[in-house]
């Protein structure tokens, strides 16, 4: 990977650093990981309620697949970069906190753990998406 001045400056490099050097396999958990390393608190990209209210309208829901593909400019507007980014920090940030670095790291399943995150913040949209995709299998 080739690193300019600017990349560094701006930290671009930082998710493909943690990506490396714990070969984290998803976009979304380096990119979280990283701005929990690296970031500042006060840096945060939106605050949480931003995040719920984005979130529980259903036209938004898709993002919480975090793609490969929110994270990049060519495929994805700057605000669902911002929102996409600061979902993987929160989502990293509450699996971290709540069952620990190993889980984190080894994790493949976003699914485990997001419902219980989102029943955290208080998401209720994607809950019940999911509810009534269950009950009409």
């Amino acid at each position: 990977m080739f690193c300019s001045v600017e990349h560094i400056k701006a930290r671009e490099y930082q998710p493909y650093l943690v990506q490396a050097s714990l070969l984290i396999k998803n976009m979304w958990q380096s990119v979280g990981l990283a701005n929990y390393l690296f970031q500042e608190k006060d840096e945060q990209i939106n605050s949480v309620e931003e995040l719920v209210n984005y979130y529980n309208k259903e036209e938004n829901i898709t993002t919480l697949s975090l793609l490969p593909s929110y994270f990049i400019e060519a495929f994805a507007d700057e605000n669902t970069i911002q929102i996409a980014r600061q979902t993987s920090y929160l989502l990293t940030e509450y699996i971290i906190d709540t069952y620990g670095m190993e889980k984190f790291v080894l994790t493949d399943n976003l699914g485990q753990y997001r419902k219980k995150w989102l029943e955290s913040l208080g998401v209720t949209t994607f809950i019940e998406q999911l509810t009534r995709e269950a009950r009409s299998l």
